[in-house]
């Protein structure tokens, strides 16, 4: 019995594999291309985005060396504005102890002198940097009364 089933079976389990491979084709045939237009489309598109991809790679490449560039100058701008910065607050400094020291040089010549000699001194200087440098004639008149008046 079970050899005279097994070939009954195995033709007809045969039968519905043909038949369902037949539907499947039939299925796909329209949307089906030969394998060598598949393949050739296929190498096209790889083609293509490979091209796209070393586009963008030399872009990428291109804006790192930019950024990288853009970065040193930065960074370069950064240290001369802040050596900048350094040198006006010494050069600041050095002017002010300048300042202070000639003041107190004039402040220990005005010192140094009896009272009423400022006030002539500083007459004097006023009337010599009005008249400009001052003739000899006017410094010798000055001394004359200058002599007089002790």
């Amino acid at each position: 019995r079970v050899s005279t089933m097994e070939p009954a079976e195995d033709s007809a389990k045969d039968g519905l594999a043909e038949a369902g491979e037949d539907a499947d084709d039939a299925m796909y045939r329209g949307l089906e291309l030969p394998e060598s237009v598949q393949l050739a489309e296929l190498r096209e598109r790889l083609a293509a985005e490979q091209q796209r991809s070393a586009k963008l790679e030399a872009a990428l490449r291109a804006r790192t060396t930019e950024r990288d560039a853009l970065q040193t100058a930065c960074d370069d701008l950064a240290r001369n504005i802040s050596v900048l910065f350094n040198t006006a607050k010494a050069e600041i400094d050095r002017k002010d102890r300048d300042i202070a020291r000639l003041e107190r040089q004039v402040a220990g010549v005005d010192q140094r002198r009896p009272p009423d000699d400022r006030a002539a001194s500083s007459s004097r200087k006023s009337s010599s940097a009005f008249s400009g440098a001052g003739s000899s004639d006017d410094r010798a008149s000055s001394r004359a009364s200058d002599h007089r008046t002790r």
